[in-house]
């Protein structure tokens, strides 16, 4: 399966860019924007992706699965972060998922991700799968969530196109699972690769504290704590890990 890479030096934000090319023509599926620098790069809600020019792989890939349901919706937030794992893991990386869409490595944020999903009926229409790596920059902010890169965790310099090829070739193969409706596969790898699964940890809700261990995270994308005893649910921005 191919893809169609579309370069331009600067954008406000690959996932609007990539949102306004569906507004006004008939996109390829495969499509991948990418871009050397975002002034406006956009995390989860109001968060914002920071990154130095020309350093990390900053890019959004459309798709049309309307194959998957709305319930499903999740499964490709899934196969996503497996394909970059994947990547990681044959660059040297041990890597990990933290729930719902960033990618840790020594307990460090290496990449996000940013779905955007389009729905039409009870089937999704699009997706933007917006995705930030973090390539050759070595210096960030002082974020609450402290950020790394690849270069720093392996002291050796890879193009960012590089891995952009290689990123494309994993999420494609993932995406093939997806289709090819091998959800088993999809939710155990995704399960084993769990940032703090089993393991008791602090965690805030509704303004209470208290500690949990996370079990995994159901078909609707919700985190699963066990907490005294009981397996409560969590949406996103609803539970917040206290490092």
């Amino acid at each position: 399966m191919e893809y169609f890479p579309l370069h331009l030096s600067t954008l406000n934000s690959t996932n609007s860019y990539a949102r306004q090319l569906l507004r006004d023509e008939k996109v390829k599926e495969n499509t991948v924007i990418s871009t050397d620098y975002q002034d406006n790069g956009r995390g989860q809600g109001e968060n914002r992706w920071m990154s130095e020019k020309g350093m990390n792989l900053l890019m959004s890939w459309i798709l049309y699965p309307a194959f998957l349901t709305v319930s499903d919706q999740f499964m490709l937030s899934k196969a996503v972060s497996l394909g970059i794992i994947d990547t990681l893991e044959e660059l040297g990386l041990e890597v990990q998922i933290k729930w719902p869409n960033d990618i840790i490595c020594d307990s460090r944020k290496l990449g996000g991700i940013l779905i955007e999903n389009s729905i039409q009926g009870e089937q999704l229409k699009n997706s933007i799968i917006g995705i930030g790596l973090n390539v050759n920059q070595l210096m960030f902010p002082a974020f609450p969530f402290p950020a790394t890169s690849i270069t720093n965790e392996t002291t050796s310099l890879i193009t960012v196109p590089k891995v952009e090829a290689l990123l494309m070739l994993h999420l494609l193969q993932r995406y093939t699972q997806l289709k090819s409706g091998e959800k088993e596969i999809l939710n155990s790898s995704y399960l084993d690769k769990l940032f703090r699964r089993n393991i008791v940890c602090a965690f805030e809700a509704d303004g209470e504290r208290f500690d949990g261990e996370i079990r995994g995270v159901n078909k609707f994308g919700e985190l699963v704590v066990d907490v005294s005893d009981n397996s409560r649910c969590f949406g996103f921005h609803a539970i917040r890990m206290i490092h």
